[in-house]
């Protein structure tokens, strides 16, 4: 189990790296005025996106917790509007959830 553990770590570090790469790549291209040499740094930009979609492949195969969380939804957005609910009147007679309120004897 740690060697599993120990390979996550690495893959993290490698998608971390990635994804740092991409934002640099993506300053540097908007601050060239030189069209090739933008061209250019987009392109390398892209094939680092690949390797990022490259490392989450092998990091969901290893990590059936990760690979759990992908397709499930924005959890932040769910957070965000329970929060903050904007219920139209067609979804107010939907909404069954329960609250603290609604589980109290009347």
């Amino acid at each position: 189990m740690k060697k599993t553990n120990d390979d996550l770590i690495i893959l993290r570090e490698i998608l971390a790296r990635e994804l740092e790469t991409i934002n640099v790549y993506q300053n540097l291209a908007s601050r060239t005025a030189n069209a090739d040499v933008a061209d250019f740094i987009n392109h390398i930009a892209e094939e680092e996106k690949e390797h990022v979609a490259e490392a989450m492949e092998v990091i969901n195969q290893m990590d059936h917790s990760q690979a759990s969380r992908f397709g499930a939804g924005a959890h932040w957005r769910q957070s965000a509007e329970i929060s903050n609910p904007s219920p139209s009147p067609s979804t107010k007679s939907q909404d069954r959830s329960f609250t603290v309120g609604s589980l109290r004897e009347k």
